[in-house]
């Protein structure tokens, strides 16, 4: 199954069948619903408030050509531009060792928070730190060297405010411990990633036992002519020899086409989970031999060492070859993913391609090996082209690219390469600028210089201009996989008796309640009224989430019943899996912008045949 397939079986995750009211210590309080993408005009005791102003944050890091970290610069120094067209910048911080310093040239807060919630993000320097091993592909004694190093940098995180979580990859997204700063609990969850027993050993060694196979075949053989009793190529031979070779090549490319491919789905489901949060956010990814292209370096080394042969072979050219099953798009639309929830990438390939390099073989050259080197004008030792790898890391190197981050690689020094990541993570400047019209949920190409000479920048390529909507959708997100999120308006679940459903689903009524008094409505009439958005997320049996069911839900008390005790309730009927295992649900108070999420674990659900 694709990354696609899985995306649109996701969607089915829940169905949401039907609503019900009632109303808890006061009177009746009567509500109506549409979902989102109907004409919301239509309902009665709508309250609205228009923003006529976005604001756009950016994490930026400066480093000089050496990669190191710049510190110094003002706002005075960068340039933002937006779609092609210089913006002013509005807002400007340094986020240093997890404090905020805000520059002495900075605008006002005042500017800085023109209506947009998304503007409270300036205030949340917590940075929140999500490490990702993925465990497929990482080979045990490579995992336990990186384990060792992640360490030193977590304490040195923790000792700067940051909160940290570890999550694996099993086949599943698989959250170890939750989001903490509490030091004991992360190193033991830490050692217990090293003891896991899934790895990529078995992965690894195939592929680089075929790497072998591929550099020690002789393709030449010579076979007599039955006239005259000379010799000649053996074409049938050199034929069947490459055949055999390609179909390995090919069924490899498969199976690192799907190994790739899950670990992309699964750092998608937690890169939306962390678009609810505020303040920076990284994923710190660590795995090996994230290609874009799976088994290109296998199929190079055939078609070089058959070059000789072409006019007798049907090998088609490498690049044409790696386009037939490539995993761009599955990087791109993780790349997307990360840019609208604002989280930057740092990857840590943790091959060790100095033992790699044991494929070398520094005996005599095969006859095939002989005569390519004659005819190109090469000399090279067969295995020992380091530029096989860097087809391994292309994926790896485009999301460190496309979210502002890094990637350490082809190195076994793994300490210095997480202490160049925190060096990186220790210094970042915040930068926002506002933009004319309410937020309308496009993406914008945004390009970031610095005005000083021999300074790059690292940030996203491109930035959501998220609604009030979708930003509600987000918290959802984050509270049904993290249990993470504000409660403001005291929102809370409650769930009913489930009740069997079609086809080997169950039916569970989920009711959320809400004082009240949290809430502003609007006295017209005779009746109290207000509007409320409610955002729908389900986690279920195999950690997979949906895209969150919206709603728009207009509540209306009568003025002689109406109490600031009472409590304002509504029920779900939703359609799930029996083994779901969270609901959560997000609000948002349309007259004062306030949002609350609460989640519900729920009890898995026999069903009988």
């Amino acid at each position: 199954m694709t990354g696609l397939d899985r995306r649109l079986f996701s969607t089915l995750i829940f169905g949401l069948l039907a609503f019900s009211t009632c109303c808890l210590v006061a009177g009746t309080v009567q509500a109506q619903e549409n979902e989102l993408g109907e004409n919301p005009d239509e309902v009665q005791g709508v309250f609205r408030g228009e923003i006529d102003v976005s604001i756009i944050n950016l994490y930026v890091t400066a480093v000089d050509k050496d990669g190191r970290v710049v510190p110094g610069l003002g706002p005075e120094d960068f340039e933002i531009i937006e779609n092609g067209e210089p913006v002013t910048i509005t807002n400007f911080a340094i986020l240093q060792h997890g404090k905020r310093v805000v520059s002495e040239t900075a605008p006002s807060e005042s500017q800085g928070r023109a209506g947009n919630t998304q503007a409270l993000a300036a205030e949340a320097s917590t940075r929140h730190v999500a490490i990702l091993f993925d465990l497929p592909s990482l080979q045990r004694k490579n995992k336990r060297r990186v384990v060792e190093a992640i360490k030193s940098m977590v304490r040195t995180g923790l000792a700067d405010g940051d909160q940290f979580m570890v999550a694996v990859n099993t086949g599943e997204l698989e959250i170890l411990g939750e989001f903490s700063s509490y030091e004991g609990s992360l190193m033991a969850t830490l050692e217990g990633v090293a003891e896991i027993g899934l790895s990529g050993d078995s992965v690894k060694g195939n592929k680089r036992l075929l790497k072998r196979t591929i550099h020690g075949a002789q393709l030449m053989r010579m076979s007599r002519t039955q006239i005259g009793g000379g010799q000649t190529v053996d074409t049938g031979y050199i034929r069947a020899q490459v055949g055999m070779l390609e179909t390995e090549i090919i069924a490899v490319r498969h199976r690192e086409f799907q190994r790739i491919d899950q670990s992309i789905t699964v750092a998608n489901e937690l890169v939306r989970a962390l678009a609810g949060i505020d303040g920076p956010k990284t994923v710190l990814w660590i795995g090996e031999d994230m290609a874009m292209r799976p088994a290109y370096d296998l199929y190079q080394i055939l078609f070089q060492k058959a070059a000789i042969y072409q006019e007798m072979l049907t090998l088609t050219h490498p690049e044409i070859w790696s386009q037939e099953m490539d995993l761009s798009r599955q990087f791109q639309r993780l790349g997307a993913s990360a840019q609208s929830s604002g989280t930057t990438f740092h990857v840590i390939d943790a091959s060790d391609r100095d033992s790699e390099m044991g494929n070398a073989d520094f005996g005599s050259p095969g006859v095939d090996d002989v005569m390519n080197n004659q005819a190109s004008g090469d000399v090279w030792t067969q295995g020992a082209d380091i530029t096989e790898f860097w087809d391994l890391t292309e994926g790896a190197d485009y999301m460190a690219l496309a979210t502002g981050g890094s990637v350490q690689k082809n190195t076994r020094d793994l300490e210095g390469s997480v202490a160049r990541i925190r060096e990186l993570m220790d210094l970042t400047y915040f930068l926002g600028y506002q933009r004319p019209g309410a937020p309308d949920g496009k993406i914008s190409s945004v390009k970031v210089r610095v005005k000083k000479p021999g300074v790059r920048v690292r940030h996203h390529e491109k930035v959501l201009n998220k609604t009030s909507d979708q930003y509600l959708a987000d918290l959802a997100l984050s509270r049904v996989r993290f249990n993470l999120g504000g409660n403001s308006l005291g929102l809370s679940l409650v769930e009913g008796q489930p009740r069997t459903g079609e086809e080997g689903k169950i039916i569970r009524a989920i009711q959320f309640r809400v004082p009240v008094e949290s809430l502003v409505l609007m006295p017209k009439g005779d009746v109290h009224s207000g509007d409320v958005v409610a955002a729908v997320a389900v986690l279920d049996g195999k950690a997979r989430t949906a895209e969150p069911r919206l709603m728009r839900l207009s509540i209306s008390i009568p003025s002689d019943q109406y109490q600031a005790d009472a409590i304002a309730s509504r029920t779900l009927r939703l359609l799930m899996a029996p083994d779901t295992k969270r609901v959560a649900i997000g609000i948002r108070d349309e007259t004062s912008g306030l949002t609350s999420t609460a989640a519900l674990d729920l009890i898995p659900v026999e069903v009988s045949d």
